[in-house]
């Protein structure tokens, strides 16, 4: 919440991802890609739940958004065992 009101994000830009099933499916990843693809000159906040269980192709698929996204995207990335993140 604090972070939200420092950075003045307006809750309906605020979006939650959480594992559908037992991981965080390639079909989630490609969805939270094309949302983030959507340009706003507003700050939006994906706050994406159990990362970690997301599979090695969906964390590679996320990870290009993770480099190279607008300035006005933010990321939180919950994760449980941090070991299972790939070292990129």
């Amino acid at each position: 919440d604090e972070f939200v009101n420092e950075q003045k994000i307006e809750p309906y830009n605020c979006f939650r991802y959480e594992p559908e099933a037992k991981e965080l499916s390639i079909k989630q990843i490609r969805e939270i890609i094309l949302e983030t693809a959507f340009h706003s000159s507003e700050p939006r906040l994906f706050h994406i739940l159990q990362f970690d269980t997301a599979s090695t192709e969906a964390q590679n698929a996320f990870l290009k958004t993770l480099e190279e996204h607008q300035p006005n995207l933010h990321f939180i990335l919950s994760v449980e065992q941090a070991n299972n993140l790939l070292p990129t």
